[in-house]
């Protein structure tokens, strides 16, 4: 799957996919970098907070080609960033 680095398990990859598409929303790709506490479970999905680079659709394949071989160009540190979750009657999906 897009933005993922290493193979996931089934429950974290329907998490992913819902973060995919609130990026999507609003024309970005997300590229995780680490997971960052928060551990949860919502409609038997495995959720937490995430860091990564939540990038242009337009630029995605310029920044993957980087990011899969973990290198690093500052040119892409104002992409960087969190999300976060909630489970407000559903899982609700906050990118800051």
């Amino acid at each position: 799957m897009k933005g993922l680095r290493t193979q996931e398990n089934n429950n974290f990859i329907k998490f992913f996919e819902i973060v995919q598409n609130e990026a999507a929303k609003s024309g970005k790709v997300f590229f995780l970098d680490c997971e960052e506490g928060h551990d949860g479970s919502v409609d038997g999905m495995e959720v937490c907070n995430l860091s990564g680079w939540l990038i242009p659709t337009d630029k995605a394949n310029e920044f993957e080609a980087l990011w899969k071989n973990e290198e690093e160009d500052d040119k892409w540190s104002d992409f960087f960033g969190f999300v976060s979750w909630k489970d407000e009657n559903g899982l609700k999906i906050v990118f800051e």
